[in-house]
């Protein structure tokens, strides 16, 4: 059986935005993992860049405005310079300028505070938690850029048996996932353009004991403009994911900042999914 995802060209098709209807098995567990993936890198970076504009003797009143600015800022910041370390610890829950509620703590090892080419970031997740969804294990994150640029930032995350936990089910998730962004301006949020680029090729196996492998059809991409708007799921692209039997293409392109996508019912009408129903 196979299930294809349709595009988001919905002019000449029915589409039902119909919440009843389930979703094919893989799909919850793929974007939830989407998003708390973005989130920890997303934290990691702009605390990196807030590290060492403080290396470098900027005062926080004066610190450079960053894409990433609003993420994980409610955490308490513990570090030690001695051992290159610094903790992110966000207790019982506190909310963030993202406005979700984080939990847990990260903990990251990394080479310089400097975020140049080459450098690369240990990141461990102890009950990290995003509005109940939580991720433990180990991640690296290695910056990739050919030059050290302001504007213009490559990376590579890579991690082995992370744990993700939705709805009291527990999926291990295995694989790596390249990112690359340019951004104009910056000093200012109004005045900021970018565009976040990312590649996933990982794999992870359901409690029920199926493997996914899943893996893009092209880069996603996630805008500023969207994040200005709290929406963090990419707002053009395309995942699969094969279970070896059946293939799931997810749809990602509504052309608006929203958590919706389409999928493609037995009967071939596509249907329109709010993620949030399904987290």
């Amino acid at each position: 059986m196979a299930l294809l995802f349709a595009s988001c060209n919905k002019d000449d098709v029915v589409v039902l935005n119909e919440p009843n209807i389930p979703l094919p098995e893989g799909i919850s567990e793929a974007l939830a993992f989407e998003l708390l993936v973005h989130q920890v890198e997303s934290t990691t970076l702009n605390v990196l860049h807030s590290l060492s504009e403080r290396d470098r003797g900027a005062a926080n009143t004066h610190i450079n405005f960053n894409i990433f600015s609003d993420r994980g800022t409610c955490g308490g910041q513990f570090l030690d310079t001695s051992n290159n370390q610094l903790l992110l610890s966000f207790g019982k829950g506190c909310i963030d300028g993202t406005g979700y509620t984080l939990k847990g703590s990260i903990l990251l090892d990394y080479d310089h505070p400097a975020d140049t080419p080459g450098n690369t970031i240990r990141i461990t997740l102890t009950d990290f938690e995003l509005n109940n969804i939580s991720l433990n294990g180990v991640l690296e994150l290695t910056n990739t850029s050919e030059n050290n640029s302001d504007t213009q930032k490559s990376y590579r995350l890579e991690f082995d048996d992370l744990m993700l936990t939705l709805r009291g089910k527990s999926t291990p998730f295995e694989g790596s996932r390249n990112i690359q962004y340019e951004k104009t301006n910056g000093r200012d949020h109004l005045d900021t353009k970018a565009n976040y680029l990312t590649s996933n090729s990982w794999h992870f196996t359901l409690p029920s004991g199926t493997t996914f492998e899943l893996i893009n059809t092209g880069p996603n991409l996630s805008t500023f403009s969207c994040w200005l708007h709290k929406v963090y799921l990419p707002a053009r692209g395309s995942l699969q994911v094969d279970n070896g039997e059946t293939t799931l293409q997810i749809d990602l392109n509504t052309n608006a900042c929203d958590f919706l996508f389409y999928w493609q019912s037995e009967n071939g009408i596509p249907v329109l999914h709010d993620l949030r129903e399904s987290l």
